[in-house]
């Protein structure tokens, strides 16, 4: 039988939708086990079974990635997460203030939503 790839026996390609998910999933596990200083792109898309120019497609780098991942779990971040991030931002990190201010902004203020 064939596959949407075309390819007997391959696996059927995810839409951008599903795989960003997966990114994103994968992004959320490996959070779990490495310090976010020390994430390596490679090591997130082993994860997700995909190469590392798949993620570009996605994402232009990791700070965009765990930024889309801390906008998506804006919803569920406890008051701990938001210690963190403000703690994270006072330290200058590149795009803090941005994840805090997205896990901060109800979702019905947010312009993609």
């Amino acid at each position: 039988m064939n596959t949407p790839t075309g390819r007997e026996g391959a696996t059927p390609r995810k839409s951008p939708q599903q795989r960003r998910a997966g990114i994103l999933r994968a992004l959320n596990e490996a959070m779990s086990d490495t310090p976010w200083k020390r994430l390596e792109i490679r090591q997130v898309m082993a994860l997700e079974q995909a190469s590392p120019a798949t993620f570009y497609r996605h994402f232009p780098d990791l700070e965009a990635a765990i930024l889309a991942l801390a906008h998506d779990l804006a919803p569920d971040v406890p008051g701990h997460v938001l210690r963190v991030l403000r703690l994270i931002a006072a330290e200058g990190y590149p795009g803090a203030r941005r994840a805090l201010a997205a896990a901060t902004t109800p979702t019905t203020e947010r312009p993609d939503q």
